[in-house]
């Protein structure tokens, strides 16, 4: 019995650092809750994360234009000075990484009010919701 108690403590102790590290930046929302933030909150910043080969010539409305990979406190500080702001971050699909990847940045540039908009610019569009051409 002890040997059993010992093996269950050393294998909570081994799996206990990998779940404290996965707490997510950001907080997910669906189209519906984003429409909503659009509509309530003047100073939400959405930005678009997808590289310049992936944007099909249309972006959610008033969406900027940040790819993951330009995203660092400089090209943040200039499209969201306030780190307090809402940002909610978007891709293509549900498959994208992108904007995973631009909130994490954000999260470790200290800006605090993350938000990742999983279904993209796919779900966007199928559901017939404003968007802009560029």
């Amino acid at each position: 019995m002890k040997k059993l108690l010992s093996l269950f403590a050393v294998a909570l102790l081994v799996a206990t650092p990998a779940f404290a590290g996965d707490a997510s930046p950001y907080t997910e929302v669906d189209a519906a809750q984003l429409k909503k933030m659009m509509e309530t909150d003047e100073n939400l910043v959405i930005v678009d994360s997808r590289s310049d080969e992936y944007i099909n010539g249309t972006i959610i409305k008033g969406a900027k234009v940040l790819s993951a990979k330009e995203t660092n406190g400089a090209s943040l500080s200039e499209i969201v000075p306030n780190k307090d702001a809402n940002i909610v971050f978007y891709c293509s699909n549900v498959a994208c990484a992108a904007s995973k990847y631009s909130a994490v940045k954000a999260d470790k540039e200290g800006y605090k009010n993350l938000y990742k908009y999983p279904g993209g610019m796919a779900d966007w569009e199928k559901k017939g919701l404003p968007v802009e051409r560029i």
